[in-house]
C-alpha cells in the first residue's frame, strides 16, 4: 500500500485557488485590452460588447460540453488519474 502524501489536502487547494486565480486574470485580459483594440480597429463599444458576449457565450458552451464528455467517458477511455492529459488517449 503507497504511503498517504503528507500535506495533500493543501497541495489540492493551492492547485484550486492558482487555477481561480489564473482563471481570473484570463478573464479580465479583454477588459484591459479594450482601449488598444477598439482604438486599432475602430470598433465601437457595441462592438466590442458583441465580441465580449461572443466569448463568454463560447467559453460557457466550451465548459459545459467539455464538462458532460469528461463525465461520461472518464472511467472507460480518459486516464485523467495517471497524469496523461486527455487528448492523448482518443489519438
Amino acid at each position: 500500500m503507497p504511503r498517504p502524501i503528507r500535506g495533500l489536502r493543501w497541495y489540492i487547494g493551492g492547485l484550486l485557488f492558482l487555477s481561480t486565480v489564473i482563471n481570473y486574470i484570463d478573464r479580465q485580459t479583454l477588459n484591459v485590452l479594450a482601449p488598444i483594440l477598439k482604438d486599432q480597429y475602430k470598433w465601437t463599444n457595441a462592438d466590442f460588447a458583441l465580441i465580449v458576449i461572443a466569448f463568454r457565450a463560447a467559453y460557457a458552451i466550451g465548459q459545459t460540453a467539455s464538462g458532460r464528455f469528461i463525465h461520461r467517458h472518464r472511467h472507460s477511455r480518459l486516464s485523467v488519474d495517471s497524469g496523461v492529459p486527455p487528448p492523448v488517449p482518443l489519438a
